[in-house]
């Protein structure tokens, strides 16, 4: 009998080990879809495509439209930059400060601050640098 118990012990040791290492892949925010939304009373509209938590897409702040790419992390912050080259110089908008732009309401609204740098000259020059709160909601995925 000691020899079937010990078996059968054995036997429930080996059936509990598995190779799950016990961590999980996070969640990942779904942003992807079009937005809308104010900066520095201005009305910028974004169209998100999403991999995974990379972010590729277009920002157009009713004076140019740029090429934006970016993270999105299970918490919600969205980091980005949009760029584009003009004639008349290179201008960028990236998501600053420590939580970027914040995803929330189930993916719906967009808070955070965003800067725009417009440079004379693609190699140095002047630049401007214009920095304002957003907030966006999704319209459609």
């Amino acid at each position: 009998m000691r020899r079937y118990l010990t078996l059968a012990s054995a036997l429930f040791v080996l059936c509990a080990c598995g190779d799950d290492d016990g961590s999980t892949e996070p969640s990942v925010l779904r942003i992807a879809g079009n937005w809308r939304g104010t900066w520095r009373q201005s009305t910028v509209t974004m169209t998100l495509q999403q991999v995974g938590i990379s972010v590729t897409g277009s920002l157009n702040d009713s004076r140019e439209v740029f090429d934006l790419t970016g993270e999105v992390d299970e918490f919600g912050v969205f980091r980005f930059a949009a760029t584009t080259t003009t004639p008349d110089g290179c201008n960028t908008f990236n998501s600053v400060g420590p939580d970027h732009v914040l995803i929330s309401d189930m993916a719906t609204t967009m808070d955070g601050v965003i800067a725009r740098r417009s440079r004379t000259d693609c190699e140095g020059g002047r630049t401007l640098v214009e920095q304002g709160s957003i907030e966006a909601e999704k319209t459609s995925s």
